[in-house]
Parts: C-alpha cells; structure tokens; sequence
C-alpha cells in the first residue's frame, strides 16, 4: 500500500500532463448578412488558427430550406482573412486560399416540426502566411448536434448558425487526474503525521 501511495501521485500527474487535448471548432452561419459565413478555430502545442471565410450560400441550399431537401456534401471555402500564431508570434498576413468543407449529409424531415441531428464536417486548406514563405497545412474533423427550427407559417425550415466543436475528453480525465493526485498528496501527508505519533 505504501509504494502504491508513493507512486500514485506521479502517475496520474503524468496522465493530466498528456491528456490536455488540442481543440477545434468549425461555424457555419448560412444566411450572414455581410457573405461572410464561415469560421474555423483551433488551438494545438505551439500553434493557434482562426481562419474566417465565405462558403457559397447555394451549398446551404438558400436562406430557407423546404421540408425533404437534403443538405451537405462537399463545398469550396474561400478563405479571406484570420491570424495564426505560432509560439506566440502571431501573423495576420494571410493569403487568399480556397480549402475545401464535406458535410456529411441529411435530409430534412417533413413532419414540419424543429428537429436536432448530429452534423460531422471536414476542413482542408493550406493556408500561406505572406512574405515568410510559411505554408500551415491545415486538416480537420469535427462533430456537433444542430438544431433546426421550422417556420410554420410559410413551412420551411431556417438553417440555424452551426457551432461543430471537439470536446477534448482527455481534458476532462486530465482534470480528475490532477485532482486525484493533490487528494492522494493530502492522504499520504496525514498518514505519515500518523506514523510519526
């Protein structure tokens, strides 16, 4: 019991250590008053990416959508703007880069009522830092649920703004682990003040 209280500590203080996961989040907002309607966030070891852009609205399938229509498959993203930092240098000078969004697809029900379905998407580009000769190749998957809500006096559906985001789960057991270890540091000090009596 004592070389498992000693040894407690140090393994789930590693656990914690490498279980903080890199974060990402995809937001598809059809219908943006000024085209703009598409973002991208991630944060990793070292590096930081937002990347803001414009998704062709007929992808969306207009800004209302009939009752059996389906949405998603694959789309150009024209990337016009964002900041990347790397290791707390931070550029703005981005080019002008088209990547591509797969949405996997669905098809809206008929029922004409507000429904939620889970959403995956896919974003590549290769974005280029102007003047550095940097290129960050960017690739990622992301889920989320999406509610859609149902117009009923002209029977169509608004696509709603998309926020698809990870959840880095491994952040969450990094937290238990970092707690579990100050609980077992506590335990071991009151039963060495017991030893010593």
């Amino acid at each position: 019991m004592k070389r498992f209280m000693l040894v407690s500590p140090i393994l789930l203080l590693l656990i914690s250590v490498s279980a903080f996961a890199d974060s990402v989040t995809i937001i598809l907002a059809p219908g943006s008053p000024e085209g703009g309607n598409f973002e991208f966030i991630s944060h990793q070891q070292g590096i930081s990416v937002f990347l803001v852009g414009t998704v062709p609205e007929s992808f969306y399938s207009g800004s209302l959508i009939a009752p059996g229509s389906t949405l998603g498959g694959a789309s150009n993203v024209f990337v016009d703007g964002g900041l990347i930092k790397i290791n707390g240098v931070s550029y703005d000078n981005l080019g002008l880069d088209i990547g591509s969004l797969f949405i996997g697809s669905f098809t809206f029900p008929t029922n004409g009522k507000d429904f939620t379905i889970p959403v995956h998407a896919s974003f590549s580009v290769d974005e280029e830092i102007v003047g550095t000769g940097i290129t960050i190749h960017i690739n990622q998957t992301v889920s989320g649920r999406v509610k859609f809500y149902f117009i009923s006096n002209v029977g169509l559906y608004v696509p709603s703004r998309m926020v698809l985001t990870t959840v880095p789960e491994p952040a969450t057991l990094g937290l238990m682990g970092t707690g579990l270890a100050g609980i077992l540091a506590f335990a071991r000090k009151k039963l060495k003040g017991i030893h010593t009596i």
